[in-house]
């Protein structure tokens, strides 16, 4: 890989973690902090989980990643950002036969989408198909720049499948998360 490339990867790296980082620390007690870093590290690991679980259709453009649909919980709790991101990252690293471009990109996809979805959540309809766009030209980019395929193959497969995901398995989390006042309370604190 391009020199240039590497130093860009490595740069939107570590936006990506200060960013996902600023969600985490907004609590202003030790205890809070503690109970936070469990949630995040239990909301990370839930995503690696499935993402490998899943793996033979979690990566490149025929993309059905379940573990996406754990997105919807920012919805309840903007501090997930947190988790989810480390999750998407992690997973990546360890799952993904496309290197950096993909470890960073494809965690970037995530959060950039996360963070539109959090000013969305009024409307559910668009907040539900934000990753799938995110997903479909930021993974679409990077699919046709690592194997010189056709981007609109690219970005539509990306979209359709993560849309697929968001609708019927986030939708269907969402729901169950709103309509379950316990735990709705519990990951809201």
């Amino acid at each position: 890989m391009e020199e240039k490339v590497i130093y860009a990867v490595v740069a939107f790296s570590a936006i990506i973690f200060l960013v996902s980082l600023r969600y985490l620390l907004k609590s202003s007690t030790q205890e809070t902090n503690t109970r936070q870093l469990v949630k995040q590290a239990m909301i990370a690991t839930l995503y690696i989980a499935i993402t490998w679980v899943f793996r033979a259709v979690s990566f490149h453009a025929i993309q059905f990643r379940l573990s996406e649909a754990l997105l919807v919980l920012v919805l309840f709790n903007p501090k997930f950002v947190s988790g989810l991101t480390l999750g998407t990252f992690i997973a990546n690293v360890l799952l993904s036969d496309l290197g950096i471009i993909d470890w960073t990109l494809g965690t970037m996809a995530s959060l950039i989408a996360m963070l539109l979805m959090i000013k969305t959540k009024n409307n559910i309809p668009i907040t539900l198909s934000i990753p799938a766009i995110m997903n479909g030209i930021i993974i679409g980019l990077e699919l046709t720049y690592l194997f010189e395929t056709p981007f609109i193959i690219n970005a539509l497969s990306v979209f359709v499948g993560e849309l697929d995901v968001l609708v019927v398995f986030g939708y269907g989390l969402y729901k169950t998360v709103e309509n379950n006042k316990k735990f709705r309370q519990l990951i809201s604190q």
